[in-house]
């Protein structure tokens, strides 16, 4: 587990080394990984009102070592770790998500942005949820994007972006999946009609990969108001690669169910879990629906 400390040493750092790179056992669905970098305990420290971040980094093959410091958003590292030369740091920026990478090979920054549930999903592939403002007379849709730390930067996005007030940090990065209608355009469009249902992600960190590199989610589609949602899985068949991806919409089967909550069309779910490389396991409260489990296949 990664810890935040606010002021360290380098010296301090160097004891602190994390193996946060050597073959760990890792939670289902998340890559094992053995690449040549041991990456030290982050600190965030505040200077007024700028936040440093500081990592101490060990080449294992030539036990050089060197710090690397970057002013951030963030305010907790909650993940980070090391694709081939890229060190990738994740965490809260106060109600958003911050990404920020780094070339190990260089010692410096080559990408950031802001976005919401950002999760590891294979060695080199991140997928999340487009940021959008907190405060917005427009109805706004959820996008997934995913990032490919095998490509570049310029290559993990469509082309034209935008920045945040500071000019910083990218708030449009990644290629979309989902909705079809943002993977088939090519578009980071979140904003929809007022007559127009939204499409939500459902589940904090609820995004999983099988080993069938089919990736998974809940999402659910209304108007807003609860008793118009209507939601199901949604698996994309990513074995031929993102720009091949594949979309499919999954019901989530009710035939076992012993009573229907409050809206039929939308089954509460506490958990999703990985069944098989072709199944999902869906954890529900028994107490509404008298089962405390539905498993569904995968296409």
């Amino acid at each position: 587990m990664l810890t935040k400390i606010h002021i360290a040493s380098s010296s301090f750092l160097i004891l602190l080394l994390l193996c946060v790179t050597l073959g760990c056992n890792v939670a289902h669905g998340q890559p094992r990984f053995q690449p040549q970098w041991l990456i030290g305990t982050p600190s965030l420290t505040k200077h007024g009102e700028t936040t440093v971040l500081q990592l101490h980094v060990v080449n294992k093959s030539d036990e050089s070592y060197f710090d690397l410091t970057d002013i951030v958003a963030l305010t907790t590292v909650d993940n980070i770790f090391v694709y081939r030369n890229r060190l990738t740091v994740m965490g809260k920026a106060n109600n958003v998500n911050e990404v920020i990478i780094f070339d190990l090979s260089t010692k410096r920054q080559i990408d950031s942005f802001y976005c919401y549930q950002p999760t590891r999903i294979s060695d080199s592939l991140l997928v999340y949820v487009e940021w959008s403002p907190n405060h917005t007379p427009e109805r706004v849709t959820d996008v997934v994007l995913i990032y490919d730390l095998a490509l570049s930067p310029n290559e993990n996005r469509l082309g034209n972006t935008i920045t945040n007030d500071s000019g910083q940090t990218d708030v449009r990065v990644g290629i979309p999946i989902y909705p079809e209608s943002n993977f088939v355009r090519r578009s980071y469009a979140n904003v929809v009609a007022d007559n127009e249902d939204v499409t939500s992600v459902v589940g904090l960190s609820s995004f999983i990969m099988l080993e069938s590199k089919r990736l998974v989610f809940i999402s659910a589609t209304g108007s807003g108001d609860f008793r118009t949602l209507h939601n199901y899985l949604v698996a994309i068949d990513l074995s031929n690669g993102i720009r091949q991806a594949r979309i499919n919409i999954v019901p989530i089967p009710k035939n076992n169910l012993k009573r229907t909550g409050e809206n039929p069309e939308f089954i509460q779910i506490s958990q999703l879990q990985a069944e098989s490389a072709h199944s999902v396991r869906l954890l529900i409260p028994e107490a509404i629906y008298g089962v405390s489990e539905i498993i569904v296949p995968i296409p």
